[in-house]
């Protein structure tokens, strides 16, 4: 009886978690991980050989899209900053708010499948030369700019 009440139990967790919606699209997607610095790229270099494994993987058959990103969703690999948006202040005794980045390129919000409730993803336009841009989830928003 015990191990039909445990078995049970396994399968409901089994199911509640498949039913979980994660704000992306887990499927249909391949991970690779790539270090660069490991194969003796200098940043110039690991730059120009990212643009061209995107464009040759966007021209493999059956790929809608390709990006990078730092860390991929749900893994234990994040990256923290203190943020203080422009225009607030930071009291004095207070906490200085917390928030989880990873640096993505372009494509990311299509090869994830997630959507954009306003404004638009990166481009390739978007770099270390131009003026930083960022995408921010709602609970960002709705905290800091309520």
């Amino acid at each position: 009886m015990i191990l039909l009440l445990g078995a049970s139990l396994a399968l409901q967790s089994f199911k509640n978690a498949h039913d979980v919606d994660f704000g992306f699209r887990p499927d249909h997607v391949l991970i690779a991980s790539v270090d660069l610095d490991l194969q003796g790229y200098n940043e110039q270099s690991g730059r120009q050989f990212i643009r061209t494994l995107r464009e040759r993987l966007k021209g493999l058959p059956g790929v809608t899209a390709v990006s990078y990103a730092n860390s991929i969703p749900l893994s234990l690999n994040r990256q923290q900053a203190f943020v203080i948006p422009q225009g607030s202040e930071l009291v004095e005794g207070s906490d200085r708010p917390i928030v989880g980045y990873n640096v993505v390129g372009p494509d990311y919000s299509t090869a994830m499948g997630t959507s954009l409730l306003q404004g638009r993803g990166f481009s390739p336009a978007d770099g270390t030369d131009g003026p930083p841009v960022a995408l921010i989830n709602e609970t960002f928003a709705k905290k800091f700019w309520p």
